[in-house]
């Protein structure tokens, strides 16, 4: 046993004693993770999703010079403004905290509508 296997071993001792998994229990679900089709199913559908976004601004440059006549550099700035959104867009988190209880008035205007459609399609 080498210096760096006993470093190593002291650093997993260490986080078991804090009750923390080291750093390859903690991550090791990401393998299984992979191997499954439904992880595989939406990571390719990000990146094709993805690919597809990054050739809309492609088209939209050309767009915006061919069809729409805007000088290349206002082009390219208004590509610039749609870049900027979209970095923007990434940097806010998804999860902004949990979600608000519906208010009485929202649940009573979901029964209203359901109540009245089904009076219309009871009469039909």
């Amino acid at each position: 046993m080498g210096p760096t296997d006993a470093a190593a071993a002291a650093d997993v001792a260490e986080a078991e004693e804090a009750g923390q998994r080291p750093g390859a229990a903690r991550f090791g679900g990401v393998g299984t993770a992979l191997r499954s089709w439904g992880t595989l199913r939406w990571l390719l559908l990000i990146e094709v999703a993805d690919l597809l976004v990054d050739v809309f601004t492609g088209f939209l440059a050309l767009y915006l010079v061919d069809v729409a006549h805007l000088t290349p550099a206002f082009a390219a700035l208004a590509i610039a403004v749609r870049l900027g959104a979209a970095l923007a867009g990434d940097a806010i988190p998804a999860d902004t905290g949990p979600p608000a209880p519906p208010s009485a008035s929202a649940v009573s205007k979901c029964g209203s509508a359901n109540a009245h459609a089904a009076s219309i399609s009871a009469s039909a």
